[in-house]
């Protein structure tokens, strides 16, 4: 398990040589760093009420309210010697929390005494199947797509007083560019015909069979006075429009995993108790680096 650690840290944080274990250390650091949001300090030494100095693994809080984690990067379950001598340790610095983490469990002796001494217990390594119970890891997607197979065709019905107004005149590039055409009322407050077109073939995509092909279109008649303005051209008035287009319809499926970009998940963290269990992400780990010993932002370190 060392090893996947190890490429855990070297992959998001920075790969680098580091004594056996110190990955692990500090890869805890961060993410108590994470869910906590308070001060994180990596190998530190504190003294107890005895005088002497005890070296501590990760440090969270600030120097009235520390919370203290010893780490293990075992392959086999944690026994009570290791509980014992962390314990001497909390007793004499006295410290509001106390957590051990392990990569693989502990004994019953180990957790039996880290219980009667308050000191917690807690799993931190890479997810594994039994860590995704009631939690989503995958989310698939079906995509279903309908687009236009060629640009839609207007027709326009002319008021009777204005339909010699184009007598002779080609019409047909500037009635087809509708990104330049506009409607306008009798108060001579004008509105782009575009978005008008967009929300109804928007609305009539929906009527297309799933996977088929299919002739979509609308009639317009105008129950106002209303004018078209199109360029090089008189404004009309018309009393009608319509318009239809071609569309197709197509449906694909996607499948979105916990093994995705920055959203994945790196590491779990599950205290022993049942009480804490979280996620770690990618991106999380990656939002941390290390001022010397202590957890800092990446983009202000």
């Amino acid at each position: 398990m060392s090893k996947d650690i190890d490429l855990i840290y070297d992959d998001l944080m920075t790969a680098e040589k580091l004594k056996k274990g110190t990955k692990y250390e500090r890869l805890a650091a961060v993410v108590f760093r994470q869910i906590t949001g308070e001060q994180t300090v990596h190998d530190l030494r504190l003294v107890g009420g005895s005088g002497v100095a005890h070296q501590i693994d990760a440090v969270v809080g600030e120097p009235r309210r520390r919370l203290l984690i010893e780490v293990k990067d075992y392959d086999k379950k944690i026994g009570l010697p290791i509980i014992r001598n962390f314990w001497g340790a909390v007793d004499d610095i006295r410290p509001d929390e106390a957590y051990v983490l392990s990569i693989e469990g502990f004994t019953k002796p180990a957790s039996q005494f880290a219980e009667a001494k308050g000191i917690r217990l807690a799993i931190l390594r890479p997810p594994r199947d039994e860590d995704w119970d009631k939690l989503v890891r995958q989310v698939a997607l079906r995509l279903t797509m309908t687009g236009q197979t060629g640009p839609p065709t207007l027709e326009w019905q002319l008021h009777p007083a204005d339909q010699d107004k184009i007598a002779g005149t080609s019409t047909q590039s500037g009635l087809m560019a509708t990104a330049e055409l506009e409607l306008s009322d009798q108060q001579g407050q004008r509105r782009p015909l575009l978005p008008i077109l967009e929300e109804q073939m928007h609305e009539e995509y929906g009527k297309v069979p799933l996977g088929g092909k299919a002739t979509i279109g609308r009639l317009n008649i105008l129950h106002e006075p209303t004018w078209l303005h199109a360029p090089d051209l008189p404004a009309l008035r018309v009393d009608a429009w319509k318009w239809t287009m071609h569309v197709a319809s197509s449906t694909t499926e996607h499948t979105i995993d916990n093994a995705v970009g920055e959203l994945a998940a790196a590491l779990v963290l599950r205290s022993v108790d049942g009480a804490m269990r979280r996620m770690i992400t990618r991106g999380e780990i990656e939002s941390w680096t290390f001022d010397g010993k202590r957890v800092v932002e990446r983009a202000s370190s």
